[in-house]
């Protein structure tokens, strides 16, 4: 599976104006667009592979 999308950084230099305190979700998280991506991918994912999954979840698939 994926795990990757839009994230916020994985940190700032020492200096940086935009400390952790900027990302409301810290650091190394998806953003809101990131999600949506990630949201989307499902519901492709899910739609091709309609005949190889069941219709609701099953774990030893």
């Amino acid at each position: 599976m994926y795990r990757h999308g839009y994230r916020t950084p994985l940190g700032t230099f020492p200096t940086d104006e935009y400390q952790e305190w900027a990302y409301p979700n810290g650091f190394r998280q998806l953003t809101k667009l990131g999600c949506q991506q990630q949201y989307e991918l499902g519901q492709y994912l899910r739609s091709r592979y309609a005949n190889f999954l069941s219709d609701h979840y099953n774990a030893s698939e």
